[in-house]
C-alpha cells in the first residue's frame, strides 16, 4: 500500500493520507470513535469479539455481537472516504485493522520520542527531542476516549511523560537564560496540566528574570488560587519556596528611588480596596497596629461571611450557588470599600477587611451598605450574610457580631 495513514488521537481525533482528512467533527457518534481508536490502539494484538464486546458495548444491549457487527459496518463505511482498501479485516472471532495498511500515529511518535530523549547525551539533540515531543502532545488523548477504561493507564503515562518533558526542557531554557522561551513553555504546558507546582514556579522565574516582577506577583496569586479552590491548600510548598527564593534575589539587587516606585507602584490609578494574600495581609494589620498605637485612632476589622439562610444550615457543601455569592461579595467589596482599605480571602466563603482609621460606627454603616447590596443581588437566592467587627489592637480582644 503506497498511502500511509496519518492518525492523530491527542486533542482531536483525525485521519488524513495525501487527499482526505476525517476529523472527529464529521463523525457523530461517540461509539463509532471509540471503535476506531480501539482498533488502532490494538492493531498489533488479537483481541477476541467477545473481549471486544466487553469493552466497548459492555452489558446495556442484549446483543453486544449484533451491536459490534453493526457498529463495524458504519465504521467501514465512514473509511471508504480515505480510499477502496479494506481498512478493518474480519478473521475467525475477531475484527483487526489491515496490518497491510501502514500507519503513523501520534502517541506512538510521542513514545518515540521520550525514549530517545531518556538515552540521548548530547544537550542540544536532546533539547530538539522536548522540543518536538512537545509539538507531538498537543494535549492528551480525545476527550471522546480519555474516559474509556482499556486506554486510561496510557492516557496517565502520556501526562506523566509530558510533564517530565516540560520540567526537563525548562531546566535546559534556564541553564541557556531563555528565559522568553521559558515563560512561552511554562504558559502552554499549564493550559494542560494546571496543577503542577514545579512549572508554576519555573514560570515565576521566568517573568522575575525579565524583570516582569508584577506579572510575577500576579501569577503567584493566581496559582494559589488554582490550588485553593481545587484541592483547599493555601500556599503549595514548592510554589511557596519558589517564589521566596526569586523574591531575596530581587531584594538583594542595588536599586534605585525611581527603580523602587517603578517596581512597587500600580501600572494604573488605584481604586477601591487592595486585595492581597495572607502573608502580606499580616504585614499591614501590623504596620497598622503600630500606627494605632502611635498615633491613638482608631482601626477595624471587618470579617464576611455568605452563609446559607436558616433552615438550610445542614447544607455544608460549597457549591455553585455559594460561588455566586461569594462572587457577588467580592465585587462588592472591592466597589465599596476605601483605596486604603485592604481585603483578603480567608476562607472559601469568608473576606476580611482591615478598615483604617476608621470608628465602629463608621464600620457598621459600612458592613449595613454592602449587607443590603448583598440581599438586594440575591433575591431569591437563600444565601445570607453574616458581618463581624473587631477593633485592631497589638493582640485582638474586643468582637462585637451582627446577629443577622
Amino acid at each position: 500500500m503506497e498511502n500511509t495513514i496519518k492518525i492523530n488521537l491527542f486533542g482531536n481525533i483525525r485521519l488524513t493520507n495525501n487527499s482526505v482528512n476525517i476529523d472527529e467533527s464529521m463523525i457523530h457518534s461517540n461509539r463509532l470513535l471509540t471503535l476506531l481508536a480501539f482498533l488502532i490502539v490494538h492493531r498489533r494484538e488479537k483481541v477476541p469479539n467477545k473481549a471486544m464486546c466487553k469493552q466497548l458495548i459492555g452489558d446495556e444491549y442484549k446483543n453486544p455481537e449484533g451491536t459490534l457487527k453493526n457498529l463495524m459496518y458504519r465504521l467501514r463505511g465512514m473509511l471508504k472516504a480515505l480510499g477502496p482498501e479494506e481498512y478493518v479485516c474480519t478473521l475467525s472471532g475477531e475484527y483487526r485493522w489491515n496490518p497491510e495498511i501502514p500507519v503513523e500515529t501520534d502517541y506512538e511518535r510521542f513514545e518515540e520520542l521520550y525514549m530517545q530523549i531518556c538515552t540521548e547525551q548530547d544537550s542540544g539533540r536532546k533539547r530538539d527531542l522536548c522540543v518536538a515531543a512537545v509539538e507531538c502532545y498537543n494535549g492528551n488523548f480525545s476527550s471522546e476516549i480519555a474516559g474509556e477504561k482499556w486506554i486510561v493507564s496510557l492516557f496517565v503515562q502520556n501526562q506523566m511523560r509530558y510533564v517530565e518533558i516540560i520540567k526537563l526542557l525548562g531546566q535546559i531554557y534556564e541553564e541557556k537564560n531563555e528565559w522568553a522561551s521559558l515563560e512561552q513553555l511554562c504558559r502552554d504546558a499549564l493550559d494542560l496540566e494546571p496543577f503542577e507546582e514545579e512549572i508554576h514556579g519555573q514560570l515565576i522565574r521566568s517573568l522575575q528574570r525579565q524583570k516582569k516582577y508584577s506579572q510575577a506577583m500576579d501569577h503567584y496569586e493566581t496559582a494559589k488560587k488554582i490550588f485553593y479552590e481545587n484541592f483547599g491548600i493555601w500556599n503549595p510548598e514548592k510554589l511557596q519556596i519558589s517564589f521566596e527564593e526569586e523574591a531575596k534575589e530581587l531584594l538583594a539587587q542595588t536599586m534605585s528611588l525611581a527603580d523602587i516606585q517603578k517596581e512597587f507602584g500600580e501600572s494604573c490609578r488605584p481604586g477601591g480596596a487592595f486585595f492581597c494574600n495572607r502573608q502580606i495581609f499580616q504585614q499591614l494589620y501590623r504596620v497598622e497596629a503600630r500606627r494605632i498605637g502611635r498615633m491613638g485612632i482608631s482601626g477595624y476589622l471587618l470579617l464576611m461571611t455568605v452563609r446559607r439562610q436558616r433552615g438550610m444550615l445542614g447544607r455544608l457543601a460549597v457549591d455553585a450557588g455559594m460561588m455566586f455569592g461569594v462572587e457577588t461579595l467580592e465585587k462588592l467589596l472591592r466597589r465599596m470599600l476605601r483605596m486604603g482599605d485592604v481585603v483578603m480571602r480567608c476562607s472559601q466563603t469568608q473576606f476580611v477587611a482591615l478598615l483604617s482609621a476608621c470608628s465602629y460606627e463608621a464600620g457598621v454603616a459600612v458592613a449595613e451598605r454592602i449587607y443590603r447590596d448583598f440581599r438586594k443581588k440575591m433575591r431569591n437566592r437563600k444565601l445570607d450574610l453574616r458581618y463581624e467587627l473587631s477593633e485592631i489592637y497589638a493582640l485582638p480582644h474586643k468582637m462585637e457580631v451582627n446577629g443577622k
